[in-house]
């Protein structure tokens, strides 16, 4: 049996709206249509942008970032659009530790929130570097692990990245500078940390 489509699901007209006609809930239809392709234009998007970061970040795999397992791509031919049939997946080791943004500046000394910060600009600064733009420097996307080498942040979802090179000179120049003054801009906080003071 065919799968009924999701268009007969669709409300009636209210018989008090008489502009709501066929023609307008194909309108509808289309929409939402064009709306499924946008989400699904995203997500590839998306996907591409983290999984370029993993391989141009590889030898900080590990110890900068996660260590890339490898990227999948998985299909679902029983979905009714053809755009979710199709699902694209990175797979990571799993990340020991905890979000940043789950920890309380109160909870440790200043030599250690140093520490913390010093690594979470370092990340940000390779970053730069290797001409990554990673607007979404924040707190939940840090984990930190305290092992017997020490204290170790990684960072993680760069879905959000650009690519500088792929800027002209100036633009370039005025996104790294604009970067870099947001994160200046925190250094007077307690980030990456909570400041318990301020819950």
């Amino acid at each position: 049996m065919e799968p009924e489509s999701w268009t007969n699901h669709l409300p009636p007209p209210n018989p008090l709206v008489t502009s709501l006609t066929t023609e307008a809930l194909t309108d509808q239809a289309q929409l939402w249509d064009r709306k499924i392709q946008s989400r699904a234009a995203y997500a590839k998007d998306f996907f591409t942008k983290e999984l370029k970061c993993y391989k141009k970040l590889a030898q900080h795999q590990g110890h900068m970032i996660p260590e890339f397992l490898g990227s999948y791509t998985i299909s679902f031919p029983d979905r009714e659009h053809e755009e979710d049939k199709t699902v694209h997946v990175l797979l990571n080791r799993r990340i020991r530790g905890m979000r940043l943004d789950r920890m309380k500046a109160d909870d440790f000394d200043e030599k250690t929130i140093g520490i913390i910060r010093a690594q979470v600009l370092a990340i940000q600064e390779h970053f730069l570097k290797e001409m990554i733009l990673w607007p979404l420097v924040q707190p939940q996307n840090f984990t930190m692990d305290k092992g017997s080498s020490g204290i170790q942040v990684l960072a993680y979802n760069f879905w959000g990245t650009e690519d500088l090179e792929s800027m002209e000179e100036d633009d370039r120049q005025d996104q790294i500078w604009s970067q870099k003054m947001f994160l200046l801009e925190w250094l007077d906080e307690k980030f990456p940390l909570k400041d318990q003071a301020k819950m």
